[in-house]
């Protein structure tokens, strides 16, 4: 757990991607608020990083909401996997189980 740097971009200017790639990860969930400024410019510092980026649709908002719909198809689906909560569930599950077998 890292301290929480206040701001608008959770990334920018704290040790938070040297530190993931440090730990061998490669694939980042983004979820959150909001779909209007802080998740794209996340979204890109994390791509521009070189790790993959998985957005669920469901756990991301903006305002208004056909807003949010828009840069999800114009701009977050450019940097990486848009999905949903229930199949990245379903996804982690079938991992889980094929690694226990």
């Amino acid at each position: 757990m890292l301290p929480r740097h206040h701001g608008l971009f959770p990334t920018a200017g704290s040790e938070l991607l040297p530190l993931l790639d440090n730990f061998g990860v490669r694939t980042v969930v983004l979820s959150g608020v909001s779909l209007n400024l802080a998740l794209p410019h996340t979204a890109g510092d994390i791509t521009q990083a070189g790790f993959n980026l998985v957005v669920p649709r469901d756990a991301v908002g903006g305002t208004p909401a056909e807003y949010g719909e828009q840069v999800l198809a114009n701009t977050i689906a450019l940097l990486g996997r848009i999905t949903t909560v229930d199949a990245l569930v379903t996804e982690w599950s079938g991992r889980r189980g094929a690694q226990s077998a």
